[in-house]
């Protein structure tokens, strides 16, 4: 992370005494906000390699490699966390932040009538609007959707589920969604959910989960809001949908995993990438035995 790291925003709304920034309060801004909190086990550290992190010897850094990272630590719950949104939307003014990115979830389910429409819910109600303001300032809220796998037609997971963040779903190695994920059309980008990223100690290392689905999309976003400065947010998301690849999936359809290469073509020649379904084959009286294909060792972008 070295010169990659450019600020830091520390909000604890935990009332625990011992719940302190480095500077010893509550609150605190500036690069030394930034510092990993004892106890961390890694989660953020990885999320931001993903996302941005300087390639080295031991591993291949993270998507947007050249992108710049401001760290936020937000403890105690739902009001650190609109703080530190509110935060985030106030250094905008000063700051060209494209994007954040949200690798957490708990249910919302304040009452059964709401356990599964987030937008409906009284208690999320000011999340939603501080979205709003969010994507209205020009940063695009990424979500991970969740690792919570359910055949429903919403998501029940905060905040994936509010209708102005961007939820992100994984896939596998084997290029399908991963089995922990919800069968939500609310998730809207699919990404690899196993990047070689930094872990404790220094090494590298997969971390799976639409933890780690989330910073790759929003790595790739920050490359395509550099590169087609005049696309509107929406424009970009919308785009990185529809020129990825397709995910064969027997609850979600027409879903895509990103293609990066593709939305940038799609983006600067409208023109998507061709569809090639395979055709079921005739069936064959003696059928010839078909010899087992080398695994591909192909990295995934």
């Amino acid at each position: 992370f070295k010169e990659s790291v450019i600020d830091g925003y520390c909000i604890i709304t935990d009332p625990n005494p011992a719940a302190l920034c480095p500077n010893g309060k509550k609150e605190m801004s500036g690069l030394a906000a930034a510092q990993r909190p004892a106890g961390d086990f890694g989660h953020g550290l990885g999320v931001a390699s993903a996302a941005a992190g300087n390639p080295n010897s031991g591993g291949p850094g993270g998507v947007a490699r050249d992108a710049k990272i401001i760290m936020v630590r937000a403890e105690g719950g739902d009001p650190a966390i609109m703080a530190a949104l509110e935060h985030l939307i106030e250094m905008k003014k000063t700051v060209n932040i494209v994007a954040v990115n949200m690798s957490f979830a708990r249910t919302a389910n304040s009452s059964r009538a709401t356990v599964a429409d987030c937008d409906g819910n009284p208690s999320l109600l000011p999340f939603k609007n501080v979205f709003k303001r969010v994507r209205l300032a020009g940063i695009m809220p990424f979500a991970s959707a969740g690792n919570t796998p359910s055949k429903n037609d919403h998501l029940a997971t905060f905040p994936a589920c509010i209708s102005e963040t961007v939820a992100v779903g994984s896939i596998d190695p084997l290029n399908q969604i991963s089995p922990y994920v919800t069968a939500s059309d609310k998730i809207e980008i699919f990404a690899p959910d196993f990047p070689q990223v930094l872990r404790n100690g220094g090494v590298f290392g997969l971390l799976g989960g639409t933890s780690t689905a989330a910073p790759v999309a929003v790595g790739a976003y920050a490359i395509l809001r550099q590169a087609f400065p005049i696309k509107s947010d929406d424009e970009i998301v919308r785009a990185m949908a529809l020129a990825g690849k397709p995910i064969s999936d027997p609850w979600l359809k027409n879903k895509t995993q990103i293609d990066l290469g593709a939305t940038i073509k799609f983006l600067d020649t409208g023109e998507l990438p061709p569809t090639t379904p395979s055709a079921t084959p005739a069936p064959s009286a003696t059928p010839a035995p078909s010899a087992t294909p080398t695994p591909s060792k192909e990295c995934l972008p």
